[in-house]
């Protein structure tokens, strides 16, 4: 995960500086939104299953989840970071607009409530936004997780699930 964290820092700090480089106004605004979410999104998974596995603490997680490009307030962040383990997280994460959020969908794993909420933002944007950046970086996702939902399909044949479990996992679809 400190690997992994490092990675993130370095991806999401190069796409933060192409986009104040080269975008300006409310475009650029709109692609920092963008990345934001996306990493906040990415954070408060990892931040679940470390406090829900491991009952981690704020230094632990602090080396191993990258969280300098948000939309949280640091005291959003704190309250996050100081959940007790992985339902009192989830109870804290319901005072965000990403747990308000997450309280709209139906999920079994926190990794697929997440995946609902940004398609269904995905989605929107896809059809809504008027900035070229932003159409691009959500058609990829959605075609990622088109990509993903085709690899449940075929690890649900291959174990032999039922179509309802199997449509149980997909993300979009239907």
């Amino acid at each position: 995960l400190e690997i992994e964290a490092v990675l993130t820092r370095y991806v999401y700090g190069q796409l933060r500086a192409i986009a104040r480089e080269k975008l300006q106004g409310r475009d650029m605004q709109e692609v920092l939104e963008l990345l934001q979410r996306s990493s906040d999104l990415e954070a408060i998974v990892n931040i679940y299953r470390l406090k829900r596995m491991l009952k981690a603490d704020r230094l632990y997680i602090g080396r191993r989840v990258f969280m300098e490009l948000t939309a949280l307030s640091p005291k959003q962040i704190d309250l996050l970071l100081d959940a007790a383990d992985g339902p009192d997280f989830l109870a804290r994460l319901r005072t965000t607009p990403y747990g308000r959020e997450l309280d709209k969908v139906h999920y079994d794993y926190i990794e697929e409530g997440i995946g609902r909420i940004q398609h269904r933002w995905h989605l929107k944007r896809l059809r809504f936004s008027t900035n070229p950046s932003v159409v691009m970086f959500c058609y990829i996702y959605l075609a990622e997780n088109e990509i993903r939902n085709i690899t449940h399909i075929i690890e649900g044949v291959r174990y032999r699930m039922t179509p309802e479990e199997i449509g149980g996992m997909l993300i979009g679809a239907g």
